[in-house]
């Protein structure tokens, strides 16, 4: 198998983290290089099972592995701001607070 499940697994936890909408696309086929003389083309094959996730992870489309599929999903922003509100992950952030994450010795700007 080309891409792991945990790789799979993954995609939707990320879509929960961060309470957005996810698509995640997997090749499908098998694809073979030229090698050489001195080593003979190999071939990898990939198994698809892309699909799209909503902002909970939860698989909202999903394409097969047997051939390739263009996936669609139309989302209803409105309920997914309201989710995003209700789940509470970002009420708490301090974004003011961050600037000195975003140099390069952990500094605020124009602190001495």
């Amino acid at each position: 198998m080309a891409h792991s499940s945990l790789s799979v697994r993954q995609q939707p936890a990320r879509a929960t983290l961060k309470s957005v909408n996810t698509a995640y696309a997997a090749p499908i086929g098998t694809e073979t290089g030229r090698g050489n003389a001195a080593q003979p083309p190999l071939s990898v094959t990939f198994h698809g099972g892309s699909f799209i996730a909503d902002g909970t992870g939860a698989k909202v489309a999903e394409a097969g592995r047997a051939e390739e599929e263009v996936l669609l999903h139309t989302f209803d922003l409105e309920a997914c701001r309201r989710a995003r509100e209700n789940w509470g992950l970002f009420r708490d952030r301090r974004p003011a607070m961050y600037g000195a994450l975003t140099t390069s010795d952990g500094r605020q700007s124009g602190a001495r």
